[in-house]
């Protein structure tokens, strides 16, 4: 193997059996990916909508059109039945749907209540730093 200097770059040139390559030339053969899981595809996945929500909302003309496609959608299940308000439904599917609220209100409570806690503590702690 020699090297060739050519100004500013250098090209490597590999010699072998009477034949003279040039790196670019050689195909290497492609490393195989690692398969990911169906938990890191869905990580990844997520991560990718929160970034392209973010870039969204920066912008006030396209979260304007966003929200437009979003109540369009929305008026459309409507209109087809899929989505039903609490008013429409029998009694059996509004003591089914209060059933599921349940447990979501509450650890939405509970989710609140730490958030608070949490910089309660926080500011507690920088103001008694603050004193020192």
């Amino acid at each position: 193997m020699s090297a060739c200097s050519r100004g500013t770059n250098t090209v490597t040139i590999l010699k072998e059996a009477n034949r003279v390559w040039k790196e670019e030339d050689v195909i290497m053969p492609k490393t195989k990916k690692k398969s990911q899981s169906r938990e890191e595809l869905l990580e990844k996945k997520r991560r990718n909508e929160r970034e392209r929500y973010a870039r969204i909302k920066k912008d006030p003309t396209r979260l304007a059109a966003y929200k437009e496609k979003d109540k369009r959608k929305y008026l459309k299940r409507r209109a087809t039945g899929a989505l039903k308000t609490i008013h429409e439904m029998t009694e059996h599917e509004k003591r089914q749907c209060r059933k599921s609220w349940k447990p979501k209100y509450y650890n939405k409570k509970c989710v609140a209540k730490k958030t608070s806690e949490d910089i309660m503590r926080a500011n507690t702690r920088s103001n008694r730093i603050k004193k020192n």
